[in-house]
């Protein structure tokens, strides 16, 4: 049976908050979210162990994960064992895909003018990250790569001496040096230091993929930021709604602008702005619309592969042509949405207390981006620090806003509002130190007031408050474990 719209929305824009990226020339980003409900089971034949992607370590890379069901199985972070630290798969300018450390010092100075003796800065007293991490630019101010150091021992540098700086560049240039702590740092490393990878389509059996980094060291990552491969379009897609309401992947797109496209300035055209750094266009611009609780759905029109041959502007009171290094390309026709792959929400057949939230196209794919539902509680939940410090699935908070408690708006609460918009979510979220807190809600009778402008007007409707604290055991733990 279908999933009901709340609940489509629901899941839809919860794939941002839960998704762990990896960094391939940017991050894996998806919708806001503002509405919630379980999903039904959707008739369709499912094999899940055998579909959703699954990784496999190498000689150097393995994976940090969960299995709180059996065969059910959600993977965190890439860890690299030779160097004891996590790392995320980045894309160079050369086309290269390597698998840097993910935490990593900046604050790189030099001690010699010739900048070949480095020393790195941490806040006073906090100790460093193993890797400090710089870019390089071209002539031309493009972004051509990343490189590490090691970091080591302490430097005799504490702050307010006459240090050195290196541009982006490579241009090395006298600085004070900022008030930190500093350690010596190796020489740049070598990018075979790391693991290098392709980006290939996990066992394709249908035309959308998971993507995953195959490695040198023989290991298979699944790229679970929720960027995902079509095949038939040769381009890269994420879940998300379209203006109609139904989930489909949507190949990333750019925003677009309208500019001038006479001396005149009387004639415009919509068009999207290439960076001189970049090579071509992007195949589709893109438009937003707030659709049903708030959520987001997203309109896509063609991008021409043929720049303008100039743009002008009238920013100053008079038109003339635009000097930028930018190439602008002009925007055509709305794609419909049906044009890209329709995805559909199951639940993952099991009789444990944790299920997956799956997602499907109907054609073998499945993919699963880390929002379980919990029967014992009824609702969804995400794995995540409780307030005992334990890893545990807690609930899908409600949506809250501010309001206050008296007549002169002085005194904030928070509470949600009773609609359909809120789903089966009924926990309030706080944090703590060593986690989050979960409080379950009771309905606040008291009078509720909001801002209007220079008023304070009192609010007609039925919320929910926090009411008292739930014991963490309350939700089902797992333990991380690696691969």
């Amino acid at each position: 049976m279908a999933t009901s719209s709340c609940a489509l929305l629901s899941k839809v824009l919860l794939l941002s908050i839960v998704a762990i990226p990896l960094a391939c020339g940017g991050e894996s980003t998806g919708a806001a979210d503002a509405a919630a409900d379980a999903p039904d089971i959707v008739d369709a034949d499912i094999t899940p162990v055998a579909s959703v992607c699954a990784s496999t370590p190498g000689t150097r890379l393995t994976r940090e994960f969960i299995e709180p069901a059996p065969g059910a199985r959600q993977e965190y972070a890439v860890i690299d064992s030779e160097l004891g630290e996590a790392c995320n798969y980045f894309l160079e300018a050369d086309g290269t895909l390597t698998c840097y450390p993910t935490s990593f010092e900046t604050l790189i100075r030099f001690q010699d003018a010739a900048c070949t003796s480095a020393i790195v800065g941490v806040p006073v007293g906090e100790v460093p990250k193993t890797f400090a991490r710089a870019r390089r630019l071209s002539d031309a101010a493009c972004f051509l790569d990343r490189h590490f150091r090691r970091v080591g021992m302490p430097s005799a540098v504490t702050g307010g001496q006459a240090v050195f700086s290196q541009d982006t560049a490579g241009t090395c240039s006298p600085v004070t040096a900022p008030i930190r702590d500093y350690y010596l740092a190796g020489a740049e490393l070598p990018v075979t230091s790391f693991v290098t990878a392709t980006r290939a389509p996990y066992a394709p059996s249908s035309r959308l993929s998971t993507a995953i980094y195959e490695g040198s060291d023989g290991s298979s990552m699944c790229d679970t930021g929720g960027l995902l491969l079509d095949s038939e379009l040769a381009i890269e897609c994420l879940p998300g709604l379209g203006v109609d309401s139904e989930l489909f992947c949507i190949p990333q797109s750019s925003p677009f602008i309208d500019v001038f496209n006479d001396a005149g300035c009387t004639e415009q055209s919509s068009v999207v702005v290439v960076d001189r750094c970049e090579d071509e266009p992007p195949a589709y611009a893109r438009t937003f619309e707030t659709l049903e609780c708030g959520a987001v759905g997203t309109s896509l029109q063609e991008v021409g592969t043929t720049p303008l041959a100039q743009r002008f502007d009238n920013s100053s009171g008079s038109c003339v042509a635009d000097t930028s290094s930018n190439q602008f390309y002009p925007v055509g026709d709305s794609v419909a949405n049906s044009e890209f792959v329709s995805l559909a929400q199951v639940a993952e057949p099991s009789s444990e207390r944790l299920t997956r939230n799956l997602l499907s196209d109907g054609d073998g794919f499945l993919s699963f981006l880390g929002i379980w539902h919990d029967s014992l509680i009824g609702g969804d939940c995400q794995f995540q620090d409780a307030a005992d410090g334990s890893f545990r699935c807690l609930p899908t908070p409600l949506t809250t806003s501010l309001f206050f408690t008296e007549g002169t708006c002085t005194t904030g609460i928070q509470l949600a509002e009773i609609d359909p918009c809120q789903g089966e979510r009924a926990h309030f979220t706080e944090n703590a130190p060593l986690g989050t807190r979960v409080l379950s809600s009771a309905p606040h009778s008291d009078p509720v007031f909001l801002r209007a402008g220079a008023s304070c007007v009192p609010v007609s409707g039925s919320f929910l408050g926090p009411s008292f604290e739930l014991a963490p055991s309350s939700f089902a733990s797992a333990t991380i474990a690696e691969l």
